[in-house]
């Protein structure tokens, strides 16, 4: 899971190595590579027809801004076809990568997330890095490494134990439920604990509404810097309608979080991290009504953190206001009105933590909002 600690790392950490991305690029980008060929064999075509993502049903609905420097390459499934060369290299990046990874440190630590700006936004579990191929396109490679073992069962512990009702799938699970659920199109690679996209320049949602006031570099997407308070709600629009169409193929998210979104160039919304899994007994409409909680308590508390917001009731009603299913906001007001156990204060502090909320009373804030809502 994606945490931070809002300090600044070391010029040296601040390269091209940090944050779950996606572009914003409405036609395929030219080929740098003179006369290279991407071939699209039957047998890749079937190739790419089981890395489709659930979330987009039909090759129409996935953008091409998902593909990144691939978008030439979609095949009508909606997975990526490359020719031999790519996918060999491809598979050198990921080896590469794999040799040269740590074992554990950020399950202690954690480390930034790759990205090619100044982010702050670390990630406890995988360990992630842009590569750039041969041809000069970009892929953004996560591995699940042997040492997140231990994040694991230290992080279902206190899920369970915080109530939230979800966790993090095995290791063995790992690839199949992010090839499946993952919104950015992913890339064949044949390593059980590896995963390779498009890269996609972006911005990392906790620090662009928690943290822009404090960051000088954002990269291409240098209107992180400026963006205020009102552009931010807008934005937290945005990330309600990307919820609504996930909700809306069947689907829920689990850990909702801005850590686990990120923001094109373009502005656009991509929900990112689809390694949490809802408990079997929780229900969908339950499900949901938790991505919006946790959507809610994240936005409200980056907000608070960056523009001393001590209401969250304009916060609070502009989200439910955007989203459209009735029915899920009658089960989160259900989950509003439960009252913490002993355990669930105990542990609070990993709450805290995992959704940003800069404290008990302001998450208990939100909640009295989400109780007493009423649609106009």
């Amino acid at each position: 899971m994606p945490e931070n600690n809002g300090e600044r790392p070391p010029d040296h950490l601040i390269t091209r190595g940090k944050s779950p991305e996606r572009p914003q690029i409405e036609h395929p980008r030219p080929n740098p590579v003179e006369n290279r060929v991407d071939e699209t064999p039957r047998q890749a075509e079937a190739l790419s027809e089981q890395l489709q993502t659930i979330p987009y049903k039909t090759d129409v609905e996935r953008p091409l801004v998902l593909y990144g420097d691939f978008a030439s390459n979609k095949a009508q499934s909606g997975g990526i076809v490359l020719s031999p060369e790519i996918r060999r290299a491809v598979e050198s990046s990921a080896t590469i990568f794999r040799a040269e990874a740590k074992f554990m440190t950020n399950t202690i630590t954690g480390e930034q997330i790759a990205a090619e700006y100044d982010i702050r936004t670390r990630n406890f579990s995988t360990q992630t890095r842009i590569a750039e191929l041969p041809d000069g396109r970009k892929v953004f490679i996560v591995y699940d490494h042997k040492g997140s073992s231990v994040h694991r069962v230290l992080d279902r512990f206190m899920k369970w134990a915080s109530g939230l009702r979800m966790k993090k799938v095995s290791r063995k699970e790992w690839k199949k439920q992010f090839e499946g659920k993952s919104t950015i199109p992913v890339i064949e690679n044949t390593d059980a604990d590896t995963i390779v996209m498009p890269f996609i320049p972006n911005v990392n949602g906790f620090d662009l509404f928690a943290q822009n006031g404090e960051i000088e570099n954002f990269g291409v997407c240098e209107w992180a810097k400026e963006a205020g308070l009102e552009e931010k709600l807008q934005l937290a629009e945005a990330i309600v309608d990307e919820v609504a169409r996930v909700h809306a193929s069947g689907t829920a998210w689990g850990e909702l979080i801005l850590p686990n979104i990120i923001f094109s160039k373009e502005k656009r919304p991509i929900i990112c991290d689809p390694e949490v899994r809802y408990n079997d007994d929780v229900s969908l409409p339950e499900a949901k009504a938790r991505d919006l909680r946790d959507l809610l308590v994240s936005v409200s508390g980056a907000l608070s953190r960056a523009h001393d917001l001590q209401d969250p009731t304009s916060v609070v009603k502009k989200i439910l206001d955007r989203y459209p299913d009735s029915t899920v906001i009658v089960e989160l007001q259900k989950l509003a009105a439960k009252e913490r156990t002993f355990l669930q204060n105990l542990t609070f502090g990993y709450e805290q933590v995992r959704s940003g909320t800069p404290s008990k009373a302001a998450y208990d804030q939100v909640l009295k909002v989400v109780r007493e809502y009423q649609r106009d």
